[in-house]
């Protein structure tokens, strides 16, 4: 319930210090109704008997502190637009935060200045009130006008279902739909940055002659009547009525605004899906020049692994000359030799192994290169399952 200028208002202060009850309450009392409670709980027991316009709430308290306190108050919808300030010693961002999170609608540190305070409780129950107002008054007028004319419902509900539309096809019958729910007759169309859509009702295409006089309507009069027809134009969206009633004056110049709030919606929502495209493009773009370098990158790879091997082979090949040099002149056994060549077949097995394995590193880079090369050429996997999921959605609507 509002209060007048001369009504005073109410304070519920929650505070478990005796002291600092009686302080607050010495300096409001003269302004204000006050109240006090010692605990969260007894807070929120008090406000079940009582609608305070202002709470004054510590934060540190025995049993409920004042965060979960602020959270249960919060629940309450009695109270939706009474204002919760914080008192609290507690003045790091962290715990401003939490109260915030809370509900809180402003965090006091004390020691406080007794006449801010005063200020800003004074301001904050103004706020509050003044919002409160025009919350209640907004909310009836909106309420009043879809009750007496259900006919904004369905621009509302047009809207509603625009955010649902993402290709200019969906998007055209969404909007014919809205019209046949006035009883209205109409083909639109919709123009894209990269596609322009021509629909008439029951999802069939326009008569040459209907696509012509849209064309020719671009950039003229937003709302041009002739005979029982009516054309709208925007930038990106047109539409042609076919059968506007006449006999009713009132009820054309209603449609007139409610076809007009349609177009309307249809042309922000072509924007945004034009911006999306855009950006999709952009990634797409992004993606194909990463490729590139990744495919260069590898190639660079591919070379300096070639490279490498043949030294290896060639250092290889020198030491079994070597050493079978060698073995003629230290006179070893044929046991010692074997041995020693025994040695050297283990480590280049192991050398073997070790160029396999990076071998199979080398293909599967190639084959991540490839797979990411088929998302981005045009009607690979990606682009065309997001096509397939937009029609399903679109049947589905």
């Amino acid at each position: 319930m509002n209060k007048s200028d001369t009504e005073r208002h109410s304070i519920l202060v929650i505070d478990d210090s005796r002291s600092i009850q009686k302080i607050l309450r010495t300096e409001l009392e003269q302004d204000f109704e006050v109240a006090c409670a010692s605990s969260g709980e007894e807070g929120l027991a008090t406000c079940e008997a009582m609608t305070p316009d202002l709470i004054l709430l510590d934060v540190t308290m025995p049993g409920m502190d004042g965060y979960a306190t602020c959270q249960k108050l919060r629940e309450n919808y009695a109270l939706k637009y009474t204002s919760i300030i914080f008192l609290s010693s507690n003045e790091d961002v962290d715990n401003k935060l939490k109260g915030y999170d809370a509900g809180a609608d402003h965090y006091v540190t004390k020691p406080y200045d007794s006449s801010e305070l005063h200020t800003l409780i004074r301001k904050s129950i103004q706020q509050q009130k003044s919002w409160q107002q025009e919350m209640s008054s907004t909310s009836s007028i909106a309420h009043t006008a879809i009750s007496n004319s259900g006919e904004l419902g369905t621009v509302v509900q047009f809207y509603e279902q625009s955010f649902q539309c993402h290709d200019l096809q969906s998007l055209a019958q969404s909007l014919l739909e809205a019209c046949e729910a006035y009883g209205l007759d109409c083909c639109t169309q919709i123009r894209g940055s990269r596609e322009v859509v021509n629909l008439t009702a029951g999802n069939r295409p326009c008569k040459a002659i209907e696509e012509e006089l849209m064309n020719e309507l671009i950039g003229k009069k937003r709302i041009l009547a002739f005979g029982h027809r009516t054309a709208f134009n925007f930038e990106r969206v047109s539409l042609i009525v076919k059968n506007m009633p006449l006999e009713d004056s009132d009820k054309v110049g209603r449609l007139n605004d409610h076809v007009a709030s349609l177009l309307n919606g249809a042309e922000v929502r072509t924007r945004v899906i034009d911006m999306e495209a855009d950006k999709e493009r952009q990634i797409v773009a992004k993606v194909r020049d990463t490729l590139d370098d990744i495919d260069n990158a590898l190639k660079k790879v591919e070379l300096l692994f070639g490279a490498r091997d043949a030294k290896t082979a060639e250092i290889i090949d020198q030491l079994l000359k070597q050493m079978h040099g060698g073995f003629a002149n230290l006179g070893l056994t044929e046991e010692q030799e074997e041995f020693f060549v025994s040695l050297v077949n283990s480590s280049m097995d192991k050398i073997t192994h070790l160029y396999a394995a990076s071998g199979e590193v080398n293909n599967y880079f190639g084959r991540i290169s490839e797979r990411l090369s088929s998302i981005t050429r045009p009607g690979s996997g990606s682009g065309k399952a997001h096509s397939e999921q937009h029609t399903a959605y679109s049947q589905a609507q």
